[in-house]
């Protein structure tokens, strides 16, 4: 496994001991940064019954742009935030601009690339039953954000986000397990990249069977994915 694969797993074993923002940045910059990432965030985008107003809970990001971003008011017109309420899965800058081109937008990335440095990131969307949506960016120049890279890059940030969010709301998480054994099973599965098939091969039970047992999990982890929730399981100590 590569170096900075391995960095991220740990990081995410270890995540739920920090208590302190300034920790949980240096750490996770050691894991973002040997993928070409300079700056990284943890956003919260909208609450339930709120406006879209995003704020950054924790980070390490270029001050002047998140002055500027506010102050011309750019999340009228920012892709990335139309995008981060249609998409689940990790996407980038480009991806979301591909999905609705206009000139103000391209005005505001040439501005971005002006006054940071960077000319790509990765938005990593996360997204709870609650119906809150939050996301971790992470931004460089000349990064490419391969499809290889994104899967673990966006593990990390999972975990990065929920213990930003955690420290930020003084969250104590729920000693007790509430997942059956088979969903605990099922999920153990999905940390490992297994799909529904695989995980019905592996318990000798239905892909059908599998499916259902996630989504159980889901809800009652108020998330809405199935990395999410692996992520939340592992974190409270009920995947282990």
């Amino acid at each position: 496994m590569r170096a900075e694969f391995l960095a991220a797993l740990e990081f995410a074993q270890g995540a739920d001991e920090i208590t302190d923002p300034a920790e949980l940045n240096r750490r996770f910059g050691e894991v973002v940064r040997p993928f070409g990432v300079r700056y990284f965030s943890s956003i919260v985008a909208a609450a339930p019954g709120h406006p879209v107003a995003p704020r950054i809970l924790t980070g390490d990001v270029d001050r002047a742009w998140s002055e500027r971003y506010t102050a011309q008011g750019f999340a009228a017109i920012d892709p990335v935030l139309t995008a981060l309420f249609e998409i689940r899965r990790p996407f980038t800058w480009r991806e979301a601009v591909e999905r609705r081109p206009t000139l103000s937008a391209d005005r505001m990335f040439g501005e971005v690339r002006d006054i940071t440095g960077t000319d790509e990131a990765l938005v990593v969307p996360i997204h709870d039953r609650m119906g809150e949506v939050a996301a971790v960016v992470l931004s460089g120049a000349g990064v490419s954000f391969d499809l290889d890279i994104r899967p673990v890059l966006h593990l990390a940030s999972v975990y990065f986000s929920g213990v930003a969010r955690d420290l930020a709301d003084g969250h104590v998480a729920e000693p007790q397990c509430l997942l059956t054994a088979r969903q605990q099973e099922c999920l153990r599965w999905v940390i490992d990249g297994k799909s529904d098939w695989e995980i019905g091969e592996i318990l000798g039970i239905s892909e059908h069977t599998v499916h259902n047992h996630i989504e159980a999990a889901k809800r009652t982890l108020e998330v809405g994915t199935r990395v999410q929730a692996s992520v939340q399981a592992w974190r409270r100590g009920w995947l282990i």
